[in-house]
Parts: C-alpha cells; structure tokens; sequence
C-alpha cells in the first residue's frame, strides 16, 4: 500500500492584468504558500476572497493546489 506524506497547499489568485491584441484577458498569479493542508475548502475560499479585495486587479479565480509525496506504508 502506499500513502501520502509531507501534503503542503498553497492559495493562488488567479488576476486579470490586461488585454491582448485580441482583446483576450491576461493574467498573473498571486501565490500564498505554506498553508495548513488541514484547511477547509470553505475557509480557503472565505482568506481568497478577503486577499482578493486587497488586490487592485480583478480576481477571476481562487485555485488550491496541494501536493504530497507518496510513499510505501
């Protein structure tokens, strides 16, 4: 059997920066590393939405991203 080990989560905010020529949207990403993996879905979403009002773009969305390594039991 395997398992995860050492899950790290990270908050990104995805920002509208911009247009292209084409007048498609451009974007940057605000990251916020080193989060607790054992937040919940609802309270992240609730700190990106209070970290999004802090920005002078526009939030288009609000992404977690976790990670672990998988190791042998």
């Amino acid at each position: 059997m395997a398992k995860r080990e050492d899950t790290t989560s990270k908050l990104i905010l995805k920002v509208i920066v911009g247009q292209t020529v084409d007048g498609k949207d451009k974007y940057a990403q605000r990251v916020f590393r080193n989060l607790d993996p054992d937040i919940t879905d609802d309270a992240l979403y609730s700190l990106g939405g209070k970290l999004g009002r802090l920005q002078t773009n526009t939030v288009a969305a609000i992404v977690r991203q976790d990670a672990s390594s998988i190791v042998a039991e």
